[in-house]
């Protein structure tokens, strides 16, 4: 009989790559949840150059400048800069940060509006 295959877990413990969920299939918000504490509600776009190529990309987000796949104070992970905006990420949950916008759920609401 041979041995039964090993859970999620052992492969995890054991170094063997485990399939992550897509981010493109995560669903996204304009307005991130008031849940996310304070390290999101603080967060401030100030400035973005876009390119068409991604290493040319960069963001000025609370007086600093992030490029693709950094994190914003060990927490927020910038997924992918638009020309509208910053897809950021926060404990598995993903929402656009537009120019000038405050991503705390009351500037994102007003934020939004064209």
């Amino acid at each position: 009989m041979a041995p039964a295959a090993p859970s999620t877990s052992e492969r995890k413990a054991t170094g063997e790559p485990v399939a992550e969920p897509d981010a493109a299939s995560r669903p996204m918000s304009t307005e991130p949840p008031a849940a996310l504490g304070e390290t999101v509600a603080n967060l401030r776009l100030e400035a973005l150059v876009y390119s068409e190529m991604a290493p040319q990309r960069m963001v000025f987000i609370n007086n600093r400048r992030y490029v693709e796949g950094q994190t914003i104070d060990g927490d927020v992970r910038v997924e992918k800069i638009i020309e509208e905006g910053v897809i950021l990420s926060y404990q598995g949950r993903r929402f656009l940060l537009l120019v000038g916008q405050r991503s705390s759920p009351a500037a994102g609401a007003a934020g939004t509006e064209r």
